[in-house]
């Protein structure tokens, strides 16, 4: 039986990508634990608009110099 091996890499972004919602609910409720809700919200607040600001450099497409197509 060959179909396993094509499952291997959804199951490894499926266990970094939980592992992710475990690690990121544990560091909210210690983060809101310590410095209460509102501070909180404002760390989750600041990360999501971090993590897209880097995303939207890292996904663009390079553009030349002069170049007026877009």
């Amino acid at each position: 039986m060959v179909g396993h091996r094509a499952n291997q890499p959804s199951i490894a972004y499926r266990l970094w990508r939980d592992l992710g919602y475990a690690v990121g609910a544990l560091l909210v409720g210690i983060t809101a634990d310590l410095f209460g809700l509102a501070a909180t919200m404002g760390l989750v607040a600041g990360r999501a608009f971090a993590f897209g600001v880097i995303a939207a450099m890292w996904m663009s497409e390079p553009r030349l110099l002069g170049s007026t197509a877009k």
